[in-house]
């Protein structure tokens, strides 16, 4: 699922799309990029929030390689 976090998106917005979207087998796919103008704050407030939220649902993260196996 993309977040579209690169557009400067808030955490709470970023957090509604994963909820949205998540599912078994899913992708979040959020970016990692040199932006001075705080484009990623909302993905750097957001990311240990999605992992914390989608671990108490019983999701689990794994390498790409991993999941496509």
């Amino acid at each position: 699922m993309d977040t579209i976090d690169y557009s400067g998106k808030s955490a709470k917005d970023i957090l509604a799309i994963v909820h949205r979207d998540k599912s078994q087998g899913g992708i979040v796919l959020q970016h990692n990029f040199q932006a001075s103008d705080g484009r990623l704050d909302g993905t750097v407030e957001a990311l240990p929030q999605i992992i914390d939220q989608l671990r108490e649902e019983g999701y689990e993260f794994v390498t790409v390689d991993n999941l496509i196996k």
